[in-house]
């Protein structure tokens, strides 16, 4: 009778890492399946091929799904709840897989990355840049819109939806005042949504009751009544420096059996570090703060970045004096300000912002007197990319309701309209100008992974690959006799070029791995315009690619106290 009225062993936390594999160049958030067996990732090889990888936790290796050729880069694979299944984006449509590895069903066209597959055989998905959230069965048919930011005075954009156990109501971020984010409760088919609290990231319910997300840079588990859909305490800590980035995605999921995937160390440790042409480091500019979207004047004798405040979290500009260094701020609104872009005389600096409620690209002068002017008012938001050394063109990126990342140029002279340069059902992204304002670089997925390519300016012309092995983030050197790039391993490469009545290119060559910050911010490098020298965002630790946590029982510490 003693031995079987005995009180249970207490559950014990086990904590374990899994390494990258060596096999992979770039590695995206884990997802763990529903039961707890399997770790879930897109991730793009050696070779540049994009798919969907399995890591069991039976097993020392991870392997790529079959039939999820394709999955976009920046995507997170969606499991069905009974762990069957994946549903990822690819070739603009929703698809899903068997685990076992059988050929992919088309669920619906769609252009998304992320989504959630609820008990009731219903998936929900964000889409582009002020799109509403998407609803459609899992067994095919045709989506329609939820939840759209029109029901939110103020709201800009929405995402990250998540099912709650009943599949009925589903949680997902809001950004309601353009400052932080904040956790919404929806239930299917009504029109009701309810604020719960303010987030700085994705959230996913895990059981036996809490919410986990990120908050100051922090993963916490809030206990949650799902029945109710209110919070029934405060927010516990699981894990120190697991940050989010700027549009709210943090590498965490949880599994009904109590097991916890996150990734830490990507939300600070930042610093901008000079390199000259044979990697050698030269010297930080400045390190620890949460740097975003650089950009170097036209001297390269100051560097302007978004940079968070570490209190109010709000995002402003910010100019390092690369000779003094002195760092002064340069936008003060209670806006999001990002994406900044120096003029080619360096007198002017346009960039993305929110004020007032409109979206799009707005000036100031880059001394920091005067007022800050609205540009350019863009419906889904504008991010400045590239700006013509004659001053006549601004090229900016922005999202069409149909066609995804698009180029646009800007008219700087007069009062002509903005007019698109590249627009299509792949996306067309990061353009940048020859120094003679006559061609022009930018990134595209059109091949399935994204490539660089150069056009004519402002057309019409021919179309030349420059990478091979997958490209992105491309710069024209001053002379506009090289292109670099960033290949799918993450090492800068440089391709030499020439440029005339017609346009050739040469075999790209790897200048070394400058070990950027893993990151879909733009401008993780910065090149001088002799082509010599190049401002990194890079990580504290030298490594791009963290190792995933593991923890077995993650509740465990929380239900003994």
């Amino acid at each position: 009778m003693g031995f079987f009225l005995r009180s249970p062993e207490a559950p014990r936390q086990v904590w374990f890492q899994i390494t990258p594999d060596a096999r992979l160049a770039q590695v995206g958030s884990p997802r763990v399946s529903p039961d707890g067996r399997v770790i879930a990732f897109q991730a793009i090889d050696s070779d540049g091929n994009g798919q969907i990888w399995l890591r069991p936790l039976d097993s020392l290796e991870a392997r790529p799904l079959a039939g999820s050729e394709g999955a976009v880069t920046d995507g997170r694979p969606m499991w069905s709840p009974d762990s069957r299944y994946i549903a990822f984006f690819a070739g603009g449509k929703l698809k899903k897989v068997p685990v076992a590895g059988w050929p992919a069903q088309t669920v619906c066209d769609a252009n998304g990355a992320d989504g959630s597959w609820s008990s009731r055989g219903e998936i929900v998905f964000d889409g582009q840049a002020n799109a509403p959230l998407i609803r459609v069965s899992a067994a095919g048919g045709i989506a329609k819109p939820e939840v759209s930011s029109a029901d939110f005075e103020g709201s800009t954009s929405l995402g990250w939806p998540e099912f709650l156990p009943d599949g009925k109501r589903f949680l997902f971020i809001g950004d309601l005042t353009g400052e932080e984010g904040t956790i919404m409760l929806h239930e299917v088919g009504t029109s009701e949504n309810r604020a719960l609290t303010p987030a700085d990231s994705r959230v996913q319910y895990a059981e036996p009751g809490y919410l986990i997300y990120v908050l100051d840079g922090m993963l916490v588990a809030q206990p949650f009544d799902a029945g109710k859909g209110e919070f029934e305490g405060e927010p516990m800590p699981l894990a120190d420096n697991v940050g989010s980035s700027a549009v709210g995605l943090a590498d965490f999921s949880a599994a009904t059996d109590g097991t916890l995937v996150f990734r830490s160390g990507e939300s600070g440790g930042r610093r901008l570090l000079w390199y000259d042409r044979a990697g050698r480091e030269l010297g930080a500019v400045a390190e620890g703060g949460e740097f975003r979207s650089s950009c170097l004047s036209p001297d390269a004798s100051k560097v302007v970045s978004g940079i968070a405040d570490d209190e109010s979290g709000n995002r402003d500009l910010w100019i390092h004096d690369l000779d003094r260094g002195v760092a002064s701020r340069f936008t003060f609104d209670p806006a999001v300000d990002s994406n900044p872009l120096w003029s080619p005389d360096g007198a002017l600096i346009v960039f993305s912002s929110n004020r007032d409620g409109k979206r799009g690209l707005y000036r100031k002068d880059a001394s920091g007197v005067g007022p800050v002017e609205l540009l350019l008012e863009v419906e889904g938001g504008a991010s400045p990319s590239t700006w013509s050394s004659d001053g006549r063109f601004l090229l900016y990126m922005t999202q069409g309701a149909e066609t995804s990342w698009d180029i646009w140029a800007l008219p700087m002279e007069g009062s002509a309209a903005p007019f698109p340069v590249l627009q299509s059902e792949f996306d067309e992204v990061q353009p940048n100008f020859s120094p003679d304002g006559k061609w022009f670089s930018y990134g595209s997925n059109e091949s399935g992974r994204f490539e660089i390519y150069v056009r004519q300016f402002p057309g019409p012309g021919g179309q030349w690959q420059v990478s091979t092995d997958g490209g992105s983030e491309s710069v024209w050197s001053g002379a506009g006799r090289e292109i670099f790039f960033l290949d799918v391993g993450g090492n800068l490469s440089v391709v030499p070029v020439e440029t005339g009545a017609t346009f050739t290119a040469g075999l790209p060559e790897v200048l070394f791995d400058p070990a950027v910050f893993p990151t879909l911010q733009r401008n993780r490098y910065l090149a001088t315009s002799d082509g010599e020298r190049f401002l990194v965002l890079a990580t504290m630790s030298g490594e791009s690619i963290r190792p995933a946590t593991v923890v077995l029982n993650w509740n465990a510490g929380l239900l003994l106290d």
